[in-house]
């Protein structure tokens, strides 16, 4: 698939890898190399990491992978990581941007790539230590999302907190040790999270495996 449904976006490959363009703007985005080594400069010390207790030998599923910035972020810290994204243009750049990354030796833990809804993902046999969700923040007024990327995420696959309080339901049946889920720092609380780690812009909330 190279274009929406609506028209409104669609992919270029680039000698830099493949972008994501929409109609009528200038410029196209993707995962790149700089974006991932910032992010690991902080190493241990990033919440996502904190979060998700990653490190060698931690299985994690990132059921709502995007890009994957956080899924090959976790992958580089050691954990192995299965990546799953339900849009077929999202997991085209997402199948692009591990391809390079990992060729660049950023990745240390083992990846897989599923292209699959989230829920079925979830009802299947497969368990991990870690069940990570980071769904895109619905629209509100005079709340700006903090790049261009997030942006063209958002409008491609924008979810509502009904669907996602199905998943964290799903997620803590499928985790064996914890479910985390980014949210925007000021959003309510699904359920009775077990803790919660604050960045400025957002947090993590960590549920406890159902067992």
């Amino acid at each position: 698939m190279t274009e929406d449904k609506s028209g409104r976006f669609h992919l270029e490959r680039k000698t830099s890898g493949l972008q994501l363009h929409k109609s009528g703007e200038r410029g196209g985005v993707r995962l790149s190399e700089h974006d991932l080594r910032r992010r690991l400069r902080q190493g241990k010390r990033l919440l996502l990491a904190r979060a998700c207790a990653a490190g060698p030998g931690v299985s994690v599923l990132d059921a709502t992978a995007g890009f994957g910035l956080d899924g090959l972020t976790l992958s580089a810290l050691g954990c192995s990581v299965t990546l799953c994204e339900r849009h077929p243009m999202v997991y085209a750049l997402l199948e692009d941007g591990t391809h390079r990354l990992g060729s660049a030796a950023l990745a240390r833990g083992d990846i897989k790539l599923l292209q699959a809804d989230a829920r079925d993902v979830l009802r299947g046999p497969d368990r991990y230590d870690v069940v990570y969700l980071d769904p895109m923040f619905p629209r509100r007024a005079k709340t700006a999302l903090p790049n261009k990327r997030a942006r063209y995420l958002a409008d491609l696959l924008g979810w509502e907190d009904e669907l996602l309080t199905e998943l964290v339901t799903q997620a803590r049946r499928c985790a064996r040790r914890r479910v985390v889920i980014k949210r925007r720092r000021l959003d309510p609380d699904l359920g009775s999270p077990t803790f919660a780690l604050r960045g400025r812009v957002v947090r993590f909330d960590v549920y406890q495996a159902t067992l």
